[in-house]
């Protein structure tokens, strides 16, 4: 270091000495340029310009950290930092760049030789079929451009969360910060959905969201009940964001043994619960009685408070029939038009008969809106909008072309899963994945299969926590399911023994038995 009062010589030779952390710092005059050439222009660009930076070194050095950081922010990341990239096409945002920023860390290590990606296998076939078939509909759609953004953010970025996991997750611990960062999720949808229904203010709406799009009032004959309408755009949404992160709030809680934890972890359960049911939607509430009917045969306990909560129910119903039936909540959204699941019947009648005509190719996206009324069998030409159906939509939009990829990505995992639950009740299982954490896994499909029924499927967050879940749980063992041996994959945490009642309590317990 150069001091005052040293000689001229003395100087020039800590020149050279300098050199080496010029050259290691050369990147910070040309961020400060370009932040300041962006700031002229827009301010909230340079904003988000640096966040993406920040980012990209974040997620460079810890993979996993980015991949929490998405599965926790990823509504708020997606509608905040981002940069509109003009009309017809998608915006940049920090969301999206994330998953950019995994997979080119995790493909550079591995070119690296600092860590090694997991084999690939007929998942990462899929991650790629799957919205090729969705993209061969675009010339057939109403709105191809359009279609081609839809197969990229809500069924390729998906599929990839499920790789990224598979290579991120690789011991008990990292898989219970995964775990984390679903519920923190949970509960983050659940408070936003309470302060939206309290004070009336939507917070971060769509883009192209309008006056009446933001109506809240869930029917004009009933006019009581309220509908959420901002950070993931409807309350079906929240609906089936919860019964993802339920599921895995209450594995955590199961799994905790440190009391305040426990505490913390029961609030956070009653807090999400309390949001699926101010959801509204049906389907979810169903879909997460079946998620519990799945747990229960892992978690004895899961089972008794399904017996207390169906004796209380029975009770309260017995004590008050008539006023808890004549109730606007349970004629409107309990009792109403069952026999026709509130007219989807016929809307699926009519999606099938229209696939029949093109099976293969099919129709194109957006295409049932103006064709429908012809196929339809109750004597009706009136079209259908759309047929209120996940799978009825792409098929009829795709044909098998891009619906059968789509429902094998969704099954693959579970008939792996199948196989490794069996393995993991071996005396010699070294995996970190047990039977009780394969059963959660299937909850959480469960809960997916069955909402995508009634209704599509348009944040790519609902698909895809059910996939890093499958990831985090499934993909890091399909090693195991090659070989009889260790797999080859392997790193130094392999290795280290089960963090004890840490990681939001998930630490190694007894297989056998509810812990």
């Amino acid at each position: 270091m150069v001091e005052f009062g040293s000689s001229r010589s003395d100087t020039l030779e800590s020149v050279p000495a300098l050199a080496p952390s010029l050259r290691r710092w050369w990147w910070i005059p040309i961020v400060l340029a370009v932040a300041g050439a962006l700031s002229a222009v827009s301010p909230w660009t340079t904003v988000c310009a640096l966040a993406f930076a920040l980012t990209f070194m974040l997620v460079v050095r810890q993979p996993l950290l980015g991949l929490l950081l998405f599965v926790a922010f990823q509504p708020i990341l997606e509608k905040t930092i981002k940069v509109p990239m003009g009309r017809g096409l998608p915006d940049l945002s920090l969301g999206r760049l994330i998953v950019a920023f995994l997979l080119i860390s995790l493909v550079g290590r591995a070119a690296m030789g600092r860590s090694r990606l997991a084999p690939f296998g007929l998942m990462e076939l899929l991650t790629v079929a799957a919205p090729l078939g969705i993209v061969l509909a675009a010339p057939l759609s109403k709105q191809p451009l359009a279609v081609v953004q839809v197969a990229v953010s809500a069924f390729l970025l998906p599929l990839l969360l499920y790789f990224i996991a598979k290579n991120c997750v690789r011991n008990q611990r990292e898989l219970g910060a995964l775990f984390a960062a679903v519920m923190a999720l949970g509960i983050l949808a659940a408070a936003y959905m309470i302060f939206e229904l309290t004070t009336g203010i939507v917070l971060f709406p769509e883009d192209d969201a309008t006056p009446a799009r933001l109506s809240r009032v869930y029917s004009r004959s009933v006019p009581s009940l309220w509908l959420v309408k901002g950070l993931l755009s409807d309350s079906f949404n929240f609906g089936r964001v919860l019964i993802t992160t339920i599921p895995i709030s209450i594995y955590l809680f199961l799994r905790e043994a440190t009391a305040r934890r426990r505490l913390f972890l029961a609030a956070a359960v009653l807090l999400q619960c309390v949001g699926l049911f101010l959801t509204l939607n049906r389907s979810s509430w169903v879909a997460f009685a079946v998620g519990l009917g799945i747990m229960q045969f892992a978690y004895p306990r899961v089972r008794r408070w399904l017996v207390l909560g169906a004796a209380l129910a029975l009770v309260t119903v017995v004590l008050y029939h008539r006023p808890i039936v004549d109730s606007v909540l349970v004629q409107k959204r309990v009792l109403y038009n069952l026999e026709t699941l509130n007219g989807r019947l016929p809307r699926w009648q009519t999606a099938f008969e229209m696939w029949k005509v093109r099976p293969l190719s099919g129709w194109g996206f957006g295409r049932f809106g103006d064709e429908s009324g012809r196929f339809r069998k109750d004597g009706e030409t009136r079209n259908y909008v759309t047929p209120e159906s996940d799978y009825f939509t792409i098929l009829v939009g795709a044909g098998l072309i891009g619906f059968a990829p789509y429902v094998l990505s969704l099954l693959m995992p579970w008939f792996y899963s199948l196989r490794l639950f069996y393995r993991a009740r071996a005396p010699d299982w070294r995996g970190f994945a047990r039977p009780e954490t394969i059963v959660i896994y299937w909850t959480v499909l469960c809960g997916l299969l069955l909402t995508s029924l009634t209704v599509n499927t348009g944040q790519p967050i609902v698909r895809g926590l059910v996939f890093t879940v499958a990831g985090g749980v499934v993909g890091t063992h399909e090693a195991w399911l090659r070989t009889a041996r260790r797999p080859l994959r392997h790193s130094v945490s392999d290795d280290l023994p089960p963090t004890p009642a840490s990681a939001w309590g998930v630490s190694e317990q007894t297989r056998a038995g509810e812990p």
